[in-house]
């Protein structure tokens, strides 16, 4: 509902409660499910996502480099295979930052689109 403010949708979805706490804990990456807590909670959305676009649809998704295997994984699954239409790269703007003292920085991000 478009109408709500932050506050009243995390209500209405049981993430907080009355007071304002949480009713949930974060995916951090310090959690040994992290990547299957986050391959669910994205399998559950790009479903309403497929079932949401017309059949002469097509859907759009940004993600880093992070992710970007396990993401197509599940895409294919959900979209079928032979509905991926690209993965398409860019060149992030701004000024590079140390990552985590690697003394990289991930210069690019991914879109995969799917019919």
């Amino acid at each position: 509902n478009f109408t709500q403010d932050k506050a009243e949708y995390d209500e209405e979805i049981e993430a907080v409660d009355e007071e304002g706490n949480k009713m949930f804990h974060e995916n951090t990456r310090t959690n040994p499910r992290f990547h299957s807590d986050w391959l669910s909670m994205m399998y559950e959305r790009l479903t309403i996502a497929r079932d949401l676009l017309k059949d002469d649809g097509v859907i759009f998704i940004s993600i880093d480099d992070n992710e970007i295997h396990n993401l197509r994984k599940i895409c294919d699954e959900i979209f079928g295979e032979s509905n991926f239409i690209a993965n398409f790269l860019w060149k992030k703007k701004g000024t590079s930052t140390n990552v985590q003292g690697a003394q990289v920085s991930p210069q690019t991000e991914y879109v995969l689109c799917f019919s």
